[in-house]
């Protein structure tokens, strides 16, 4: 039987398969916006593996999930440059929610919540006027649909479901 660090990080390998099969939509994205979205998306994807991580292990065994969220924070943060974004600040985010017993939907959603409110305005800042807006709604767009992304992958983990790019292709 596999121990819950091997587990964790299992389920944060499968994590990185899954946002690599699917990369964050790119419609209308350039620059720091889509750089932005890749790492939102590979970030959200490794929060809903974390949270399941947390729900399915003894209290005992947090430890070895936290070293094991660290570590995958880590690689987001070292594989990308985007202003204002760090990976461990949303997984910080995920463990608070977590003790508070919210859900994996409300967790992500405070996560995109201030992901927009931080992160985006910087990402399309050296855009004019109507090219900020219009990159903001793109960028809107694609932090809504790797939250979707992101909970239909907690899905699938639940079930014990493998990844595999047809799978993760049929999510939209």
């Amino acid at each position: 039987m596999q121990d819950v660090r091997e587990i964790a990080e299992d389920r944060f390998a499968a994590a990185f398969e899954c946002a690599g099969h699917r990369p964050a939509r790119r419609d209308g994205l350039e620059g720091a916006a889509e750089r932005a979205a890749d790492a939102f998306r590979v970030t959200l994807v490794g929060v809903a593996a974390f949270h399941l991580n947390l729900l399915s292990t003894p209290v005992q065994a947090e430890a070895d999930i936290l070293h094991a969220a660290a570590n995958y924070a880590t690689v987001v943060d070292d594989d990308v440059d985007v202003p204002g974004f760090a990976a461990s600040r949303a997984f910080g985010v995920a463990l608070t929610l977590f003790r508070s017993m919210c859900p994996l939907e409300v967790t992500l959603s405070v996560i995109a919540e201030e992901f927009t409110a931080t992160v985006a305005p910087a990402a399309v800042r050296r855009h004019g006027f109507f090219g900020r807006r219009k990159l903001a709604n793109a960028l809107d767009r694609s932090v809504a649909e790797s939250v979707r992304y992101a909970l239909n992958f907690f899905e699938r983990q639940t079930l014990g479901l493998d990844e595999r790019p047809e799978i993760a292709l049929l999510d939209e």
